[in-house]
């Protein structure tokens, strides 16, 4: 019987959650949640932004082979229509918005933008401007969005991801604390941004953004 102890198997440990995001600040509030409980993985590269990015084949069998595939929304990932096109059927990762779930008073219209001689505009689906996550308190309600989903999907670590998401709000809370009051000197000062991203950054610490020149 020892001998048979002895050669019997361990268990295999169970596969963990297999978690897309698409890039770099939602990958990031995932990341947190997730802690060491899902295997987390960004799909564009870090030197790749959101608005230069160009759906590959290759990037398909990261897409099939998640199980969530977690993004920013209101238009940030507009290829992911081609994206679910070139899936062809295939089964792919459930898509969680981040930010989904915000009220009208929460968004924001893109402002009109002094175009330089040359430049590309970027535009997005809806009109609301995609850049939630530069509002620490906005930022909170993806990771609350994030914690429900990977809840959903591996509930066995849900008391994991809760734990982890608690903790991490309060860093962003602190975030919001020091932002605050290291602007409040530059309160109610007039900008202009060379970027679109800033709007809801502006609206939270009370800078005053008149007009943005695009990238």
């Amino acid at each position: 019987m020892l001998a048979l102890s002895a050669c019997t198997r361990a268990a295999e440990p169970a596969a963990k959650l297999r978690v897309l995001t698409s890039f770099l600040p939602v990958y990031c509030f995932t990341a947190n949640v997730a802690g060491d409980l899902a295997e987390v993985e960004n799909l564009l590269p870090a030197n790749v932004g959101p608005h230069d990015y160009q759906f590959a084949p290759r990037d398909l069998r990261k897409l099939t082979a998640a199980q969530l595939f977690i993004i920013n929304g209101h238009g940030m990932e507009d290829w992911l229509g081609k994206a679910m096109k070139a899936a062809n059927g295939s089964k792919t990762a459930i898509v969680i918005e981040a930010f989904a779930g915000l009220t009208k008073t929460n968004l924001i219209t893109e402002l009109p933008h002094i175009h330089l001689p040359g430049e590309h505009a970027h535009h997005h689906d809806g009109g609301a401007n995609p850049h939630l996550w530069l509002d620490p308190t906005l930022a909170t309600h993806a990771v609350t969005n994030i914690l429900a989903a990977l809840q959903k999907a591996d509930p066995k670590n849900a008391a994991g991801y809760a734990a982890n998401a608690a903790r991490y709000v309060e860093r962003l809370h602190a975030l919001d604390r020091d932002l605050a009051t290291a602007l409040a000197p530059a309160r109610g000062r007039r900008i202009v941004t060379y970027h679109h991203a800033f709007p809801y950054f502006t609206r939270r610490y009370g800078l005053d953004l008149i007009g943005v020149i695009e990238e």
